[in-house]
């Protein structure tokens, strides 16, 4: 749970792939309310990248309702809760399809995973690694060591037998 004093702007920037997904954060500003908390609170408490808001002042939030949200925020102190993601590796050879639907913008931080196929190399990476399994609702950040824009990422996949991703678990 996060606490903000806030005017209007909450001092971070999201990203809004899918408006039935929670907004990950992409940037903290370094003025504002966002970053006048983390210089107040603990490591563990401060609001990082990639972490998803689930709700902003009591109210859940969607892609598709945060600006509204926002926008009716009383000044003052506002309550966030926050899904804090683990950072993974999914190694593949690419001998079939991956297997799963993709959901991302040529701007977005990341790609949204909407669902796996029973029968896709994701789904063989789960059954064979379940501790580090692939999730709907996780993202796709990075392709071999690298962090990606997400339209970059799916192009040099395409062309690639042997990779690695980097993802943001959020079970």
């Amino acid at each position: 749970e996060v606490e903000l004093h806030a005017p209007g702007e909450l001092g971070f920037k999201v990203d809004v792939v899918d408006d039935s997904n929670a907004p990950m954060i992409t940037a903290v500003a370094e003025a504002g309310p966002a970053a006048e908390w983390n210089a107040t609170c603990g490591p563990d408490e401060k609001l990082r990248v990639y972490d998803c808001i689930l709700e902003i002042g009591g109210k859940s939030v969607v892609a598709g309702n945060m600006a509204p949200v926002v926008s009716s925020l009383s000044p003052g102190k506002v309550l966030m809760k926050l899904r804090r993601p683990q950072t993974r590796i999914a190694l593949f050879q690419k001998t079939s399809e991956l297997g799963v639907n993709m959901v991302y913008k040529k701007s977005s931080s990341g790609i949204l995973i909407k669902s796996i196929s029973p029968h896709g190399l994701v789904s063989q990476h789960n059954e064979a690694y379940p501790e580090n399994a692939m999730d709907v609702g996780d993202r796709i950040v990075g392709l071999n060591d690298e962090l990606l824009p997400a339209a970059e990422l799916v192009e040099k996949v395409r062309n690639m037998n042997n990779f690695s991703f980097k993802f943001m678990h959020y079970g």
